[in-house]
Parts: C-alpha cells; sequence; structure tokens
C-alpha cells in the first residue's frame, strides 16, 4: 500500500509549495496564467561566481520557474532584500539583469513565453556563504 501511495507525495508537495507563501523552492514550479497571488520563495542573496553584469550568483539557479500553458501576457518577479541584491533571469527568450541601483527592489516584469527560467538572486560583494535573505515576489498583476 505505501508504494501505491508514493506517487501521490511529489504531486501533493509541489501543490503545496505553490499555494504556500514564503517557502523556499528548492526545485522546479510550474506557472500558469492565473497562478494564485502571493507565491513568495524565499533565501539568501549572493554567490561567488561573477557574472558578467549583475553581481555575484552562486554557481547553481536560486529557483528555477517554468511557465507552461501558451505562456504568461504579463507576469512581475520583483525581489525585496535588506541589502544590495540584484536579480538575473535566463530562459528562452534572453538574459535580464536588474540590479536595484535607484534604490529600488530589482524586479523583471513583461511577458514570459512558454519555457523554463533560472533565477539568480545576486550581490555586488562576493558572498560564497549567502548574503542578505530576500523574498522573491511573483504576480500577474501591473499594479505596484
Amino acid at each position: 500500500m505505501f508504494r501505491s501511495l508514493r506517487w501521490l507525495t511529489l504531486p501533493l508537495a509541489s501543490s503545496l509549495l505553490f499555494l504556500n507563501a514564503g517557502v523556499a523552492l528548492s526545485e522546479s514550479v510550474a506557472l500558469q496564467p492565473g497562478f494564485p497571488e502571493g507565491i513568495t520563495v524565499s533565501g539568501r542573496a549572493g554567490g561567488s561566481v561573477a557574472s558578467r553584469d549583475c553581481g555575484f550568483i552562486s554557481s547553481q539557479p536560486n529557483h528555477t520557474i517554468r511557465v507552461s500553458r501558451g505562456g504568461l501576457s504579463y507576469m512581475r518577479v520583483y525581489l525585496e532584500s535588506q541589502g544590495d541584491a540584484t536579480l538575473l533571469v535566463q530562459g528562452p527568450d534572453g538574459r535580464y539583469c536588474a540590479d536595484g541601483i535607484t534604490g529600488a527592489n530589482p524586479q523583471v516584469a513583461g511577458p514570459w513565453p512558454v519555457g523554463t527560467y533560472q533565477i539568480y538572486v545576486g550581490s555586488r560583494q562576493a558572498a560564497p556563504n549567502g548574503g542578505a535573505a530576500y523574498q522573491l515576489r511573483f504576480t500577474e498583476s501591473r499594479r505596484r
């Protein structure tokens, strides 16, 4: 009996991650049009790898997002951090860096085509053991 229920564990856990705000993602999560508002992931910014233009990042993405079902006509991903964090998104339509130099929290907004996106949360200074704590928020709302 336990063996037959094992297949249910991963989809159920993924659903809970999808609906639970503030959960750190360690695996890929699918987003599709109409996803629930309030999806928030968290972690520590930075790493020891110097990116070309987006500070120091870890060797692996902090989060991986899969956009499905025709893509998202608009999604805003924004970072909240007490430190000087950067946001790097690599996806099927390109590479985007938001560094928040103007004092605003870094964000990437616009259409998100179907595909897999690697999200790195970096820092201006090397932080091999992790820098400032952050929260990364996902919304389809255009309101700020």
